[in-house]
C-alpha cells in the first residue's frame, strides 16, 4: 500500500465539495461586514481579522450544541484550541458582506475537529477554510476527554 503525502491528507481535509449549497444553507452559519478599522495598507482586510470570524463563529456554534466554554471553565473544564488551519482563497474588501460558517467533522480519540468556511453572502464564493482541532482538559484530574455533546454532534454529523 502506498505512504500517503502530506498535500494529499491536507487536500482532503480541506475538500468541501461534498457540501451542497442546501447543506450550507442549513449549516450554523454567521453574517458579517467588514469594517474599514478592518482593513490593512492594501484595503483588504488583515489576516489577524479572519480569526477573529472564525473564533466568533466557532464560540457561538459550541454555544448552540449545549457547550458554554465561559461555564465550563468555571467549573474547571477547559475547551482548548490545539491547533488551527486556515487556506486562504481570496481577500475580503472594504464593505463586503460575508458568512463564517462552522461544523462538527469528526472526533478521533480525546480530539474533534470543526470545519469552518467564510464566504461571500453576495456570489457564495469562497474566501477561506480553517480546520480547527480541540480537545477538552479537566482541570482538577488535568486528564483529556470528550465532552458528551460532543460526541452526540459527531454522530449527528455522521447520520
Amino acid at each position: 500500500m502506498p505512504l500517503l503525502h502530506m498535500d494529499h491528507i491536507i487536500r482532503s481535509y480541506y475538500d468541501t465539495s461534498y457540501i451542497t449549497q442546501e447543506r450550507r444553507e442549513t449549516m450554523f452559519k454567521i453574517n458579517f461586514e467588514v469594517r474599514d478599522s478592518e482593513l490593512d495598507a492594501q484595503n483588504i482586510v488583515n489576516n489577524s481579522n479572519y480569526l477573529v470570524y472564525l473564533e466568533h463563529t466557532r464560540n457561538k456554534f459550541l454555544y448552540s450544541i449545549g457547550l458554554d466554554f465561559l461555564e465550563m471553565s468555571k467549573n474547571n473544564q477547559n475547551l482548548l484550541l490545539v491547533k488551527l488551519e486556515i487556506e486562504f482563497k481570496k481577500s475580503l474588501k472594504p464593505r463586503n458582506k460575508f458568512y463564517v460558517t462552522c461544523n462538527i467533522t469528526s472526533q478521533t480519540g480525546v480530539r474533534f475537529f470543526l470545519n469552518q468556511e467564510i464566504r461571500l453572502i453576495e456570489s457564495d464564493s469562497l474566501i477561506a477554510r480553517a480546520i480547527n482541532t480541540i480537545v477538552c482538559i479537566d482541570g482538577d484530574t488535568k486528564r483529556l476527554y470528550t465532552p458528551e455533546k460532543i460526541k452526540l454532534a459527531v454522530l449527528g454529523h455522521s447520520a
